[in-house]
């Protein structure tokens, strides 16, 4: 009698798990899959009559056939929860990558003096602590997962080993093949989070910067060397998916007293070729671009060293949404410059650079910079001086 109730009351657990089993399944997926089409019936053979589904009692299922349906439901759950992390780590870290690329490259200098090789380590410092911070909440995000899946698996797991009456001694859920079963997926989702690849990309990232190498390089007798260091095309630089290009101007005194006041001076003009013919052009003028649009190009202040006079870094734009920029494609448009060093308590220009940023402009609108060697010392220049004795209301053009 007692062995006729205990299985009745086995018959009806099994039952009462089934859609337990599946209402677990359904709860730690977020993507629940479709049911299945029905087949197609061949044209040729007459339909059948409907036939009555067999009753429970006729179909009785033994405790081996109902443990591996468990099992079975273990493994779609687990299988599910591998899709569902891919999909969400995939997430994360393209927030993270997105986040970074937002941050603005620091610059440095191609050079072993540290005097010197100071300049933009205030930038190159403040992007790696934006890059750690981003990092931080990452791996937060990241390890939060780990413990949602790993919390969802192991609750599926042990509600079904206890509906299975599960007790094998030292498991978790009650059955050792529903306990590896959690360990594996835990496993693969663990290295499809890769916590410790996060960390490492972070790093990496710390260290991106627009490198500046010396392009020219000029002995003035009795004063110093004038130099000017200039990148290779950076993609982003002043627009995303645009490229561009930075510059630097480097006077290193040597012969010419450090109590001597210096100042860069800098004009600009525009102009556009197609077929190396030019086809427009802007007059040369002050550098409406300065910090008090006089033509003065600031000073790097981190460079505290008298033995250097260095400019702020120019990362010459082109504003792709002006109107009229559409009749740009297909052409070579330039931003050609004239930088001066002059003394300051004379007035006396002691060197002149010509350099110039050239992109050329693709069907789409889409700026790549061509690279030439086109950067020099001009020996005898015409067209800063001409400006600097006009008028300031007349300094438009030369």
């Amino acid at each position: 009698m007692n062995r006729t109730n205990r299985s009745a009351a086995a018959r009806a657990r099994a039952c009462a798990a089934l859609p337990l089993a599946a209402a677990l399944l359904a709860a730690c997926s977020s993507e629940p899959k479709a049911p299945p089409a029905p087949p197609a019936q061949a044209a040729a053979k007459p339909a059948k009559p409907p036939q009555e589904a067999p009753s429970s009692k006729e179909l009785p299922r033994s405790p081996s056939d109902r443990k591996q349906r468990m099992l079975f439901a273990m493994e779609l759950a687990a299988r599910q929860a591998m899709r569902d992390a891919r999909r969400d780590v995939t997430s994360i870290r393209k927030d993270f990558n997105d986040r970074v690329d937002l941050l603005p490259l620091p610059s440095m200098l191609s050079v072993t003096d540290d005097s010197l090789g100071i300049f933009g380590q205030a930038d190159r410092d403040a992007r790696a602590k934006a890059v750690l911070a981003a990092q931080a909440e990452t791996v937060a995000r990241l390890k939060g997962l780990l413990a949602h899946y790993e919390k969802a698996l192991w609750t599926l797991a042990t509600e079904a080993g206890r509906l299975e009456s599960g007790q094998e001694l030292g498991t978790r859920s009650g059955y050792q093949e529903l306990d590896d079963k959690v360990e594996a997926a835990m496993l693969q989702i663990a290295r499809l989070a890769d916590v410790e690849g996060i960390e490492q990309l972070a790093t990496l990232r710390t260290y991106d910067h627009v490198g500046l190498d010396r392009e020219v390089r000029e002995e003035l007798a009795g004063k110093g060397i004038l130099s000017l260091y200039k990148s290779q095309p950076v993609n982003g630089l002043f627009e995303r998916g645009q490229e561009g290009q930075a510059v630097v101007l480097v006077f290193q005194r040597d012969g010419l007293e450090p109590t001597v006041p210096l100042a860069w001076v800098q004009a600009v003009r525009h102009v556009v070729q197609r077929a190396g013919i030019v086809v427009a052009s802007t007059p040369w003028a002050i550098d409406p671009d300065t910090p008090k649009k006089d033509g003065i190009v600031g000073v790097a202040t981190e460079v505290v060293s008298t033995k250097y006079f260095v400019s702020v870094e120019a990362r010459p734009a082109v504003d792709r949404g002006a109107p009229g920029f559409e009749n740009l494609h297909d052409h070579v448009v330039l931003t050609e410059y004239r930088t001066a060093l002059r003394r300051e308590d004379t007035k006396e220009t002691i060197a002149t650079l010509g350099w110039q940023v050239r992109w050329i402009v693709d069907f789409q609108g889409t700026m790549r910079v061509l690279v030439e060697r086109s950067d020099l010392m001009l020996v005898d220049d015409p067209v800063l001086p001409g400006l600097l004795k006009k008028p300031a209301a007349q300094r438009t053009g030369s």
